[in-house]
C-alpha cells in the first residue's frame, strides 16, 4: 500500500498501466484489498481504489473477489 500511495503522489505514473501489467502478480485478492483500500479514502486515491476494482472485474471476472468488486462499483455509483 505505501508503494501505490507514494506513487499516486508523484502523479507521473500511469497506475493503471501498472495495475494492468501487475494484474496476474497482485491477484484476485490482492487487487480486491487494494480497491477496497484506497475507495475509502479521498479522490485522487479514491479513483485508483475504483480503478483497482475495475481492473479486477476485467481480469478475473468469475472469481468471488471480483463479484465483491462489482457490488462496490454498484454501491460507489461507478
Amino acid at each position: 500500500i505505501p508503494l501505490f500511495v507514494r506513487l499516486l503522489r508523484r502523479g507521473d505514473v500511469p497506475l493503471t498501466k501498472l495495475l494492468l501489467a501487475w494484474k496476474g502478480v497482485i491477484g484476485p485478492a490482492g487487487l480486491l484489498y487494494l480497491g477496497f483500500h484506497f475507495v475509502e479514502k479521498a479522490d485522487p486515491e479514491r479513483a485508483f481504489g475504483r480503478e483497482a476494482l475495475r481492473v479486477l472485474v476485467k481480469a478475473h471476472p468469475k472469481s468471488a473477489e471480483a463479484k465483491s468488486a462489482r457490488q462496490r462499483l454498484a454501491m460507489e455509483g461507478a
